[in-house]
């Protein structure tokens, strides 16, 4: 039946998990034990691994701690640096259903610019051009629509408004202060990883337009799920949570959703504190 073949699949995703688990964090248990926080730097092929998600038999490890991720440790630096300034303090939510295809994202933009006062853009509103003008005010960001990644060429990776593509080569082009830019949309954290082990993609687009922090995906979101976990992250941090406690949280009340496809493509890079 149905059940029973997510039922397996979740148990296949949880050896997998916890494998990855005894190879990678199972050595450094006693080093991790006494830190709430932890801020994992990927080398190569594990920058697409969801190291929150890997499972000791138990629990997994976000359970533990507050985890947040960074392209390269010498940018961690950079984002704490990045103070938005006390007159940014817009929040614009941008919902593309993308024709009708994704049906949670303009309700989900709606929702999360009432958790945090701000306006949202929805459908035909959610245009480049109303990006572009309300993107120098804003401290909060968040974008839910269609995401594509493009192996062949990261610099045409991007998400659709109701006008057109934002690309990465886009991006790279605009300047913003804010804290916190969140890209609910598929594959929006995956880069393709070059010589030095640098990263090009949508990630390292916007840390180099000004965001002090980004919250991404993976892979392919359901976009049911995903609405829920932004709507609980922003709760968390409309009270003042931090941005990697504000996550924590949010996951943990996924965790009913058995399979970590629907909650652990989420992962936060950059600064990891209050908005």
């Amino acid at each position: 039946s149905p059940r029973e073949r997510v039922t397996a699949l979740a148990a296949n995703a949880r050896r997998l998990l916890r494998e990855l688990h005894a190879l990678l964090i199972a050595p450094l248990a006693d080093a991790l034990a006494g830190y709430r926080q932890l801020i994992v730097v990927p080398h190569g092929s594990l920058h697409y691994l969801p190291f929150h998600a890997l499972y000791d038999g138990e629990t997994h490890l976000f359970e533990h701690h507050e985890i947040s991720y960074l392209p390269g440790a010498s940018v961690l630096r950079y984002c704490r640096e990045r103070q938005t300034p006390r007159h940014v303090t817009q929040m614009a939510a941008f919902g593309y259903s993308w024709q009708g295809r994704l049906q949670h994202t303009v309700p989900e933009a709606q929702q999360v610019a009432r958790d945090l006062d701000g306006a949202a853009y929805v459908e035909e509103e959610a245009t480049l051009a109303r990006l572009r003008s309300v993107l120098a005010g804003c401290r909060v960001l968040h974008l839910a629509t269609h995401g594509d990644f493009r192996p062949d060429n990261p610099l045409f990776s991007g998400l659709v408004l109701a006008d057109g593509w934002l690309t990465t080569f886009d991006i790279f082009g605009l300047r913003m202060a804010a804290s916190l830019v969140t890209l609910s949309a598929c594959q929006t954290g995956r880069s393709i990883v070059g010589g030095g082990d640098e990263l090009m993609g949508l990630m390292r687009a916007f840390l180099y337009a000004g965001s002090a922090s980004l919250l991404l995906t993976l892979w392919p979101v359901e976009d049911r799920s995903a609405a829920e976990i932004v709507h609980t992250l922003y709760g968390r941090l409309a009270a003042g949570w931090s941005k990697a406690a504000a996550l924590r949280f949010a996951q943990r009340k996924a965790l009913e959703h058995d399979h970590p496809y629907y909650w652990a493509p989420f992962y936060l890079v950059g600064d990891a504190g209050t908005l």
